[in-house]
């Protein structure tokens, strides 16, 4: 089965970024496309090799093509950004970026924070969470998504589809239950990232996670915050990066 997203059917052909009146248009289509119609719409784009981070990403895409090397298409608030990068790399990318993280150590320094096997960990920066939607060894090809920027999960018996914030819709590979579950670890996990990184410093010791993080509420972000206990996210600072540090330690001492 393809999965499909939702774009506005007149293509640009012009630029790899969009923020005029053309892009909001595309993004408040109602067409539904394949990644193969994704991919084709893609191919117009001028193709870079790196992009800017530090902006909020609503969405990671992978991008069919001819060649050897993947692609991504990036989704952001009102532009997309065509990178010469598979998802999983601009995830590596953004880590080392935003706060000298490497992946690998970052995802073995998450999981020692939760008592069951994670097999799907979040990547968070100090304002933003992605959320891969399979395992890791679809990651190459994985979609990634914003949890904060969901703003309505709606089900039917074969589909579960997403609609981000800024109107852009997605098919889920995760059912509703499951992908509500996956929500609540990303936002623990950027609550505890950026507890590490916030300056001026705030803690999340007897703070509300939603506040802590700024999300704004809908009716399914809403539920995910409310199920959650202060002493699911209450971590104290510099744990993380006393972890991180030991195990990153022990990775040096077996190269």
């Amino acid at each position: 089965m393809h999965k499909h997203y939702r774009f506005r059917k007149n293509q640009v052909t012009h630029s790899a970024c969009h923020t005029n009146t053309t892009f909001q248009k595309f993004i408040h289509a109602q067409s539904i496309h394949s990644i193969h119609s994704c991919s084709q719409f893609a191919n117009r784009l001028t193709l870079h090799f790196s992009d800017n981070f530090f902006e909020e990403i609503y969405a990671l895409l992978p991008i069919e093509n001819n060649f050897t090397h993947p692609q991504t298409l990036i989704i952001y608030k009102n532009r997309l950004s065509l990178i010469d990068h598979s998802p999983l790399e601009c995830v590596h990318m953004l880590l080392k970026q935003i706060h000298f993280l490497n992946y690998i150590t970052y995802c073995k320094t998450i999981a020692q924070f939760f008592p069951n096997n994670i097999y799907k960990i979040p990547v968070a920066t100090k304002d933003y969470v992605l959320l891969p939607m399979e395992a890791p060894d679809h990651a190459q090809s994985t979609i990634w998504i914003n949890p904060a920027q969901i703003s309505s999960i709606s089900s039917t018996e074969l589909d579960t589809l997403l609609t981000l914030s800024n109107k852009f819709c997605i098919q889920s590979p995760i059912q509703r239950r499951s992908l509500q579950s996956s929500m609540a670890r990303s936002f623990i996990i950027w609550g505890i990232i950026r507890q590490e990184f916030l300056y001026p410093e705030k803690r999340l010791e007897n703070v509300y996670l939603a506040d802590y993080l700024n999300v704004r509420m809908t009716p399914i972000t809403s539920k995910i915050f409310k199920k959650l206990a202060q002493t699911d996210y209450t971590i104290k600072k510099w744990a993380f990066t006393k972890r991180y540090q030991e195990i990153s330690q022990k990775e040096s001492l077996h190269e």
